[in-house]
């Protein structure tokens, strides 16, 4: 499954720019292999849960999982804020044997989005990672409709 941590998406269809920040490359995983969990509290709200095979990893390579989850509010078509975070145990880099070290790689992630107006939309992406040393990143997102079929992002 593809992360669900994050402003920018890997379809690059669905990506308000075609190019990739650092928080996408560098402070969240591409993608899981695992299982995950969405429950409607009320129209406005959901909660996902995840259970997943580390960071970018298709085999289990330390028999150890990462958990993950979200809440997610969506108030109206014109606003949205997602609040997410995934930690679990991780090789420390340069081992390959699934006797190596682990140690714990986190981050929260917030996610907001705000359309003033039918052609101008913006979106603020904030995450806070915990890995060895700790980083915080932050951007921010601004888009508009030219008509039906352009748009400009920056």
């Amino acid at each position: 499954m593809l992360i669900f941590l994050g402003f920018e998406l890997i379809e690059t269809q669905d990506n308000w720019n075609y190019s990739r920040g650092l928080l996408f490359g560098y402070f969240v995983p591409f993608w899981h292999q695992g299982i995950k969990a969405t429950y409607s509290l009320s129209d406005t709200v959901s909660v996902m849960g995840a259970v997943v095979n580390g960071w970018n990893n298709s085999y289990d390579d330390n028999h150890q999982r990462s958990i993950g989850g979200q809440v997610a509010w969506v108030p109206s078509q014109n606003g949205s804020l997602y609040l997410s975070a995934l930690s679990g145990p991780d090789l420390v880099p340069g081992n390959i044997s699934s006797n190596s070290a682990t140690e714990t790689k986190s981050v929260v992630d917030i996610v907001g989005t705000y359309k003033p107006t039918d052609s101008l939309s913006l979106g603020l992406n904030i995450d806070f990672l915990k890995h060895q040393k700790s980083a915080t990143g932050f951007a921010a997102f601004l888009r508009y409709q030219l008509d039906a079929k352009w748009a400009v992002a920056s």
